[in-house]
């Protein structure tokens, strides 16, 4: 496999898709059983001084209130910063 970062990424992403998550790359949503709220995974890796710090982001999405918000239809695969809580 390639680097530590790469290696990092596919064992949280199968972690993750095994939890029920769907996503690419950093970010992962899982559906919950209310209609239009989701659970949101964010992963951030260090650099400079902080490579090899891993910092995973977590928020609940809710579609309702980030259309009210934004006037924008829900991307479709919801980013941390875009949740309405957050726990970074």
């Amino acid at each position: 496999m390639g680097s530590d970062r790469e290696q990092m990424l596919w064992s949280i992403s199968g972690f993750l898709k095994n939890k029920g998550f769907k996503g690419k790359g950093t970010a992962y949503n899982r559906a919950t059983d209310e209609k239009g709220i989701a659970h949101v995974v964010g992963i951030q890796f260090g650099v400079g001084s902080l490579q090899g710090l891993v910092t995973v982001d977590l928020g609940i999405f809710v579609a309702e209130a980030y259309y009210a918000r934004s006037g924008s239809p829900v991307p479709r695969n919801i980013k941390e910063y875009e949740c309405q809580v957050e726990y970074l």
